[in-house]
């Protein structure tokens, strides 16, 4: 079986993997007034439910039940019928499903290690999107909820707010250098001072105006191999209150060792997001 994507592998462990730890209290606190404006709407509306198979078209605001099997998937579509922001939302007890959806101008993934999968995406009108669910390790029935965008189905608090972080990142390693992009999708507390990708969270580890820093690590090694790896990252993101934008940086070093073979990377990473609940 192939290993998930590497940006899902590196930008998730920069993310969350080590931050700050993973405890029910929050980091250093961005005292920062955020606009009522950009939580968009609070309340789940009115749910369908129904089955879904391969090439169905769905309605918005419908809950949808399949089953898959290991190493299989389902696509299905929906055609927006107003502009505005949809969430899909994936639950399944399987260990590894993941969530895709695509259009003519829009490529988003949710890949986690679990089966707890969410992406949010302004939709357009008369515009069709494919939802596609993947099987990558289990088998076993799901739960896709398409819904119109709303705090309630994205379980937010508060204090928290649903964040959209389209990324670029280089890496130039000692053997090979790459570049690659996408659209991280994590929620953040700024005044509990913590940011959340799924179940998993980082607390802040400073904060100064509008911006916060979180620092991470990790290391793993396997004597029998002669094997080691190593990566530690900074990230320092900043929100505008009034805007809801939020843009930064994440710089990082890995150094990979095997055998007598040594490979040092630098990985630099640029967002330019912004708030969408």
């Amino acid at each position: 079986m192939n290993l998930k994507p590497l940006a899902v592998v590196i930008l998730s462990s920069g993310l969350v993997a080590c931050g700050g730890g993973s405890t029910s209290s929050g980091g250093a606190s961005v005292d920062v007034d955020i606009s009522d404006s950009l939580k968009g709407l609070s309340q789940e509306p009115a749910l369908a439910s129904s089955a879904v198979s391969e090439g169905d078209s769905v309605s918005l605001n419908s809950v949808l039940t399949a089953n898959l099997s290991e190493d299989s998937y389902i696509l299905f579509s929906f055609t927006a019928e107003s502009d505005g922001e949809v969430a899909v939302l994936l639950n399944s007890a399987a260990e590894d499903f993941d969530l895709y959806v695509t259009s003519n101008d829009l490529d988003l993934s949710s890949e986690r290690l679990s089966s707890e999968e969410q992406l949010v995406f302004s939709a357009t009108s008369g515009e069709t999107y494919s939802i596609e669910v993947s099987a990558y390790y289990g088998s076993g029935d799901f739960t896709v909820k398409l819904v119109e965008a709303n705090r309630t189905s994205l379980g937010l608090s508060n204090n928290e707010y649903y964040v959209s972080l389209p990324y670029e990142t280089e890496v130039v390693c000692d053997t090979s250098d790459y570049n690659f992009d996408g659209e991280y999708q994590v929620v953040i507390n700024w005044l509990g001072g913590y940011l959340k990708d799924g179940s998993e969270k980082s607390n802040f580890n400073s904060a100064s105006g509008n911006t916060f820093t979180i620092l991470t690590n990790y290391s793993d090694s396997e004597p029998e191999y002669d094997y080691s790896y190593s990566e530690e990252y900074t990230l320092q993101l900043t929100v505008n209150p009034e805007s809801g934008v939020v843009s930064g940086t994440e710089t990082g070093t890995s150094t990979e060792i095997n055998g007598s073979d040594v490979d040092d990377c630098a990985i630099s990473t640029t967002y330019v997001g912004r708030i969408v609940l």
